[in-house]
């Protein structure tokens, strides 16, 4: 099998909550608690969850952003957290990032020629006139042309916008392309034009991309694999055929039946949750989703469920969950 291109284990961070600025330690914020993952060469890996489970925070960290409070990261068999100055920046243009806001993650300032090619510049690549055929090369790559260089930002449309944005985070040829909610504030029509770019791109250069979302829909359409993570841990990992046909996870069936489906004749009933997310900064014990699993026996309220290896690439924690036999159906939970 081939070695992993990203390679993280046992990734924690915890923030410090003070009452005040001068004020004591009010404690911690566990926004990655533990998360354990790969991705391998010139695939997707989806990583999905509600909103404050921490997954944004993963991806952070991954771009060396935030630091993290434990763990490890190897990228490219290389250390990636032992790296500092130089040799940091060096790296850095093999992790690339695509932001979720196409309006407020460009400068509005510079035309797209100066946006595009500043990676080119800040990390010394080619002369002017071999930037600007970069640059241009770039933009055409993404679906826009030439007389598209001299504009600025807020003569785009959103989806141009992202367009010029994810030219950007291709100028320095990144082995790795951290996608952060990139197509959630896009209208769902321009979401597909974004997504099928997104997948010619790694089709033609060979990109391997870690996947933010909560969009269920979308993930299922541009993922290899997909974790889902859930208030700082990761639940469930598989395959995104498999996932999809057959969760095991009660979370993971819990979102996966609140996804819109298109055709009136396929129904699937809606799991609705009770409660809401416990704070991280005091997560239950036991599993973290007992508080709102209608499943939940004793042991999910004591025990920690360690991550079990199910075999063909699909690992779940969960104490219901048994090798060889049928997942728990959270629809038929008494």
């Amino acid at each position: 099998m081939t070695a992993p291109l990203l390679d993280i284990v046992d990734l924690k961070k915890h923030f410090l909550v003070r009452r005040s600025a001068f004020g004591a330690q009010r404690g911690w914020v566990r926004a990655v608690d533990g998360v354990t993952f790969q991705v391998r060469p010139g695939e997707t890996l989806g990583l999905v969850g509600e909103s404050g489970c921490g997954k944004s925070t993963v991806a952070r960290i991954i771009l060396r952003l935030i630091e993290p409070t434990s763990g490890a990261i190897r990228f490219d068999g290389e250390d990636l957290l032992a790296l500092e100055g130089e040799a940091l920046r060096r790296r850095r243009a093999d992790v690339q990032l695509i932001f979720q806001d196409p309006y407020g993650s460009l400068d509005p300032r510079q035309t797209v020629e100066q946006i595009v090619g500043e990676p080119l510049v800040i990390h010394g690549v080619g002369g002017r006139a071999e930037r600007r055929d970069r640059v241009l090369a770039l933009i055409e790559r993404v679906g826009l042309s030439a007389e598209h260089l001299r504009r600025h930002p807020h003569e785009f449309s959103g989806g141009q916008r992202q367009r010029i944005g994810i030219a950007r985070a291709l100028a320095l040829n990144p082995k790795l392309v951290v996608c952060d909610e990139a197509v959630s504030a896009l209208d769902v029509s321009i979401q597909a034009q974004v997504v099928n770019l997104l997948k010619r791109l790694q089709r033609d250069v060979g990109l391997t991309y870690l996947f933010v979302a909560h969009d269920l829909a979308v993930v299922r359409h541009i993922s290899n694999r997909v974790a889902v993570m859930y208030l700082g841990r990761i639940v469930e990992l598989a395959p995104t055929a498999e996932l999809f046909a057959r969760p095991h996870h009660p979370y993971t069936q819990a979102l996966l039946s609140a996804i819109p489906r298109p055709k009136a004749e396929v129904r699937r009933s809606r799991v609705l949750l009770s409660g809401d997310v416990p704070s991280p900064m005091a997560p239950p014990s036991g599993c973290r989703f007992h508080t709102r699993c209608p499943l939940a026996v004793d042991r999910c309220r004591i025990e920690d469920p360690p991550t079990q290896d199910l075999g063909e690439g699909r690992s779940v924690a969960c104490h219901l969950v048994r090798p060889g036999e049928a997942p728990p159906d959270i629809r038929r939970a008494p």
